[in-house]
This record gives structure tokens, C-alpha cells and sequence, in this order.
């Protein structure tokens, strides 16, 4: 259902939908790996060996000024992209990078809502760091 939604979003601000808007979108429906740009572009060669690294680039900026998709540093230095635009927390390994999503019920985004009224808001980020599980065996 990503893809569908993203192609209405995107057909109703204007934009056209090409064969490589299509390809990143399907690289990122699911996916919760939070790729680089440059992980996006590796895979979406699989689907669309011609796609360009510039075309990706543009893509992405395109769906995350959309709000189709949220772009966050990761400790890298390097921009990561999350197909989940959901208020949600991401824990970010200092050891390995690898990003998880924290889901959890009782934390109550509203509050910074409440904080802001009369603003409008368009993006919580909440990011931990520190080490994950698996690094933490290997200590």
C-alpha cells in the first residue's frame, strides 16, 4: 500500500511518476533497515540497472520534503532515510550504526504538541544513542 499512496501524494502536488520515482519507492516500501542514499541506490540497480546515484539523490529529496519518507543522521555522518513517518524513537549503535525503531505505547508524543500550541507542528525526532545488544556481547 506504500507505493500506491506515495504515487497519489506525489501525482497530487504535481509531480510526475517515472519508472525510477516507482523503483525507490518499492526499494523503501517495508524496509526498516534505514538506508543511505547510497545503500538505496544499490538496490534500486536490481530493479533498474540505468537509474543514476543523481537520480536517487533528487528522488529522496523530493519524498522527504513530500513527508513521504524521513531522513536522519546517523552517528556516520551519513543521511539515512525511514519509509516510517510515524512519531516513533530510533535508537542509533554507536558501535555499528545500526538503527532500530523503538514502538512503544506510552510515550506520549502529544506533549510537544501541547508545548507548541499554536505552531504547527510537522516532525518529533527522538534519537538514542548508545550501544545495541549485539555490540554489547561482543564487549
Amino acid at each position: 500500500m506504500y507505493v500506491k499512496e506515495s504515487i497519489e501524494l506525489l501525482k497530487s502536488k504535481g509531480y510526475r511518476i517515472t519508472p525510477q520515482r516507482i523503483t525507490i519507492l518499492k526499494v523503501l516500501e517495508n524496509n526498516t533497515e534505514h538506508p543511505s542514499a547510497e545503500e538505496i541506490f544499490m538496490q534500486a540497480r536490481r530493479y533498474n540497472p540505468s537509474i543514476s546515484f543523481a537520480s536517487i539523490y533528487n528522488i529522496l529529496e523530493i519524498l522527504e520534503k513530500e513527508g513521504i519518507i524521513k531522513g536522519i543522521l546517523g552517528i556516520d555522518g551519513i543521511k539515512h532515510y525511514d519509509p516510517d513517518t510515524s512519531y516513533h524513537v530510533h535508537f542509533i549503535c554507536e558501535k555499528c550504526g545500526r538503527f532500530l525503531d523503538l514502538k512503544d505505547d506510552t510515550i506520549d508524543f502529544s506533549c510537544f504538541e501541547e508545548k507548541f500550541a499554536g505552531y504547527e507542528v510537522k516532525s518529533i525526532e527522538v534519537v538514542v544513542t548508545g550501544i545495541c545488544s549485539d555490540c554489547k556481547k561482543e564487549l
